[in-house]
Parts: C-alpha cells; structure tokens; sequence
C-alpha cells in the first residue's frame, strides 16, 4: 500500500474463470485454444475417426452386397458427404483454436485459400510454432491448469 492518501486502491489481478467445455464443444466448436500436442491428436484422431466410420460402412455395404441398388448408392453418397463434411467442420474448428493459441484470429483459417503458400504457412504456425504462455482472450493457456 502506498502512503498517499490520494492513491486509489490497487485491486488484485486474477485470471477470469473460464468453464470447462465438453466433449461435443470441444471437437465443433470454433471457441477456445488448443496446443500443439492437441492440435495434432484433434487433428490426427478426426482423420482416423472418419475413415473408420467409411470402412466400417463399405464393409457393411458389401457384407450384404447391396451395391447394385439405386438406393443404396444415394445412401452411401450422401453418406460419404456428410463424413467429408463433418471432417472440414472438426479440421477447421481445430485450426481456429489451434490459431487462437498463438493469439490472433479464428478467420486465419482463410489462409489456407492461398495456393502452395497458405498450407505451408498453416502447417508452420499451427503445426510447429509454440503457443502464448498463460490466458489470452481466447482462454486459458491449454498447458497450464486453471
């Protein structure tokens, strides 16, 4: 404390609480941070997930030999779509955080619109390059507990 009267009272810093997200936020929401490792387990474990998910239904599809149908076709396309769809969805979400950890924007995501130039610059700066230590505006450090 100082001894000048005048002085207004100094109030202590502390980091906001940030609620814990859930599982379902986590992977397709654009909000947050993530840090390397996660990034690349997010990254890493959306791509497996999904091609899992289109063996699985092949396997099925031939199992009961079906492919001939006209139905079955449009299912398995629309199907195939959704996947590829939800993949860009997790992918992105995934970079949007994995940029807030490195404490600018979501909307560098549109980078990756660059030919040659913006994958190369994403998979630097989101794949390789250390994050912001402690709470930025984007949340706490991924790092650290709060």
């Amino acid at each position: 404390m100082s001894d000048n009267p005048y002085q207004a009272p100094r109030a202590e810093l502390k980091p906001p609480d940030y609620p814990e997200p859930t599982l379902l936020q986590k992977l397709l929401s654009f909000r947050g941070r993530f840090s390397r490792s996660q990034y690349w387990l997010y990254t890493v474990g959306s791509c497996l997930l999904i091609f899992i998910m289109v063996l699985a239904l092949d396997s099925i599809l031939t199992e009961f030999s079906v492919r001939s149908s006209p139905v079955i076709s449009i299912s398995e396309d629309l199907v195939s779509w959704i996947c590829g769809i939800a993949l860009i969805w997790i992918n992105l979400a995934g970079l949007s955080k994995r940029f807030h950890d490195r404490g600018k924007s979501g909307l560098m995501i549109l980078v990756w619109l660059i030919p040659y130039i913006g994958s190369l610059w994403i998979l630097i700066e989101c794949g390789c390059l250390q994050g912001i230590s402690g709470p930025n505006r984007y949340g706490p450090d991924p790092l650290r507990n709060h």
